[in-house]
């Protein structure tokens, strides 16, 4: 069986507004690609995935692997 292991998000949780949909789309989609990098990969090939925690990132966040 094959599996494929990687981090569901590329950075710990950016900071509240920084995602706010009241800015311009393309300055809020380039955040939001560098910040979801891995999980649209898995969705366009439609394979089965899960997200489990794995523990603490840098800035004291919780992480997760997919």
């Amino acid at each position: 069986m094959d599996v494929l292991l990687s981090p569901v998000l590329a950075h710990p949780a950016p900071p509240l507004g920084e995602l706010d949909p009241g800015q311009p789309f393309a300055e809020l989609f380039g955040k939001l690609t560098d910040y979801v990098t891995f999980t649209p990969i898995n969705n366009i090939c439609g394979g089965p995935a899960i997200s489990l925690p794995h523990g603490m990132m840098n800035a004291g966040l919780p992480g997760s692997v997919q």
